[in-house]
C-alpha cells in the first residue's frame, strides 16, 4: 500500500515539472505582437519628425478670404486666413504672410501688408512669423485690416494704414505666404485665389458722410 502512495506522489511531482508546451500557433501570435509594437513604435517616431521644409507647399493647404465686398473704414473688415496640414508629420517653419493688393486685372500687386500668425496683427519689422502646424491639426486666424500695416510695393517694410494709403477703387487681394529656411533663404509661396471688393479711402469716405 505504501509502495502504491510512492510511486503516485512520484509520478503527480514529474507531471509538475515537466516544462509547458508552447505551439507553433502560440509562438507566431507572439512574433506578430512583437512585430506590431515595432511597427507601432515605427510610425509614432516618424510623427515626431519635422517635415521637410521644401515638403511644405505640396502638403499644406491655405486659403484666405474677406466677407466684406466693400472696405471702408466705418466697417470692421477682416481677412480670415486658415492654414491646414495635410500630411502625417507635423509642419515648423519660419513665413511671411504677405497680403498682396492689386488693382483689378494688373499682374502686379500695388500694396502689401505681413500677418503676425501668432497675434492675427501686423508683423514687426522685418521679422518672420513661425507657423506650427501639429499632426492633422489646422490653424485659423481673422486680421482686421485696421491692426495691419501697408506700404506701396516699392516700400522696404509696411508703416502706413490701409485707407490712408490706398486710394477709392477696385480691387483684388490674395495671401502669399513665403517660407524660409533657417539660413534666412526663401524656399517657396504659396498663393491663395484672389478675391474682388471695392475700397473707399479715408477722405473720400469723410466726405460721404458730411
Amino acid at each position: 500500500m505504501k509502495k502504491n502512495v510512492l510511486v503516485l506522489l512520484l509520478g503527480c511531482l514529474l507531471t509538475s515539472c515537466q516544462a509547458p508546451h508552447y505551439s507553433s500557433k502560440d509562438t507566431e501570435v507572439s512574433q506578430e505582437h512583437v512585430m506590431h509594437d515595432a511597427a507601432s513604435h515605427g510610425r509614432d517616431e516618424k510623427a515626431e519628425e519635422a517635415l521637410p521644409i521644401e515638403e511644405i507647399s505640396k502638403n499644406i493647404t491655405v486659403t484666405s478670404t474677406s466677407h466684406y465686398p466693400v472696405w471702408r473704414e466705418n466697417i470692421a473688415v477682416t481677412i480670415d486666413s486658415v492654414f491646414v496640414t495635410n500630411t502625417k508629420r507635423f509642419v515648423s517653419a519660419r513665413t511671411l504672410p504677405k497680403i498682396l493688393i492689386y488693382a483689378v486685372g494688373a499682374a502686379e500687386p500695388s500694396y502689401w501688408s505681413v500677418i503676425n500668425l501668432s497675434t492675427s496683427f501686423a508683423l514687426a519689422n522685418e521679422l518672420k512669423t513661425l507657423l506650427v502646424l501639429p499632426v492633422g491639426s489646422q490653424k485659423s486666424i481673422s486680421s482686421p485690416i485696421s491692426k495691419l500695416k501697408w506700404a506701396d510695393m516699392n516700400a522696404p517694410w509696411p508703416h502706413a494704414s490701409y485707407y490712408s494709403l490706398v486710394p477709392t477703387g477696385e480691387y483684388e487681394f490674395e495671401l502669399a505666404l513665403e517660407i524660409y529656411d533657417e539660413q534666412d533663404k526663401r524656399i517657396d509661396v504659396i498663393r491663395t485665389p484672389k478675391q474682388k471688393y471695392s475700397s473707399i479711402s479715408a477722405s473720400d469716405g469723410a466726405a460721404k458722410t458730411e
